[in-house]
């Protein structure tokens, strides 16, 4: 109980001690702190994404990112969760060389590790902050991320495809030139594909959301093309839940296509999945 209260008074203590002391002592000291109790490591978590105002004008924000990828690699899912929201509120004040150097460095490190959790982690940061890399550092997180919806272990698939829509909306819009946009577009086309046949319906159900971003950043011949067939397949699914995904999305997608392409491919599918036999994808 006094160590919960204490981990919820980390801003306090850090402005209490000062930037230096900040920086030479509470930090390491969280560093040290990640086999602690699940309820404690959640809190310390949250906090640390508060610590950056506490720094002082000599920076050191990146000095959070050492605590945060530690966490990142515990089990419990709570702690994950809250650590990818923390690291969010971190980069926020990331300029381009932070970002380069130690964004990308705790990244690349977590996607690579055996250790699955740190795996499950990467997939939710690898959207952030991809305006602020080189155009390498994003072609590298590219290859990450292609490495993370291939992956034997379903829990990463699942995790990778659930976040396919943040990395396809961040990759196109810090895309710098047309060449690297096609290459995005060809690369993303047949993980979306691959992901949408995957042989575990929970990894095909967050491809539903997928097809939305996809449409969004891309071409509006080539969605029609290479990606509403896609959906459409993903309509017709045995499972009823991922045709239930494909209902929820379908105003979404309709909207990124354009009223000619949604009344011409779209509007058959929304007749159908009103008379789909199960009553949760009707409603």
């Amino acid at each position: 109980e006094k160590r919960l209260y204490a981990s919820r008074q980390l801003p306090r203590i850090a402005k209490a001690l000062g930037p230096e002391r900040t920086r030479e002592e509470l930090i390491p000291f969280l560093e040290d702190g990640s086999d602690d109790e699940e309820e404690i490591l959640v809190c310390v978590a949250e906090k640390v994404g508060e610590l950056a105002d506490f720094l002082g004008s000599q920076g050191g924000v990146e000095l959070l990112l050492r605590v945060l990828e530690n966490m990142a690699k515990i089990e419990e899912a709570a702690v994950r969760t809250a650590t990818v929201k923390a690291t969010e509120a971190v980069v926020v004040n990331f300029d381009e060389a932070l970002a380069q150097e130690h964004l990308f460095g705790m990244v690349t490190r977590l996607g690579e590790k055996e250790w699955l959790p740190c795996r499950l982690t990467a997939s939710y940061l690898l959207p952030l902050a991809m305006d602020k890399l080189t155009a390498q550092q994003r072609a590298e997180y590219m290859n990450l991320f292609l490495g993370l919806c291939r992956d034997d272990a379903v829990t990463v698939r699942r995790s990778a495809a659930g976040n396919f829509g943040a990395f396809t909306s961040s990759a196109a819009k810090a895309a710098s030139t047309s060449e690297e946009l096609l290459q995005l577009r060809k690369e993303l086309r047949g993980e979306f594909s691959s992901l949408s046949s995957d042989d575990m319906d929970s990894v095909r159900i967050h491809m539903c959301q997928a097809a939305v971003p996809m449409a969004e950043a891309f071409d509006a011949e080539w969605v029609i093309e290479q990606v509403v067939p896609i959906a459409l397949q993903l309509s017709r699914e045995t499972k009823w839940r991922v045709r239930w995904s494909a209902a929820v999305y379908l105003p979404d997608l309709c909207k990124a296509v354009g009223v000619d392409a949604a009344d011409r491919l779209l509007a058959p599918v929304a007749t159908s999945l009103l008379n789909d036999p199960e009553p949760e994808v009707r409603a």
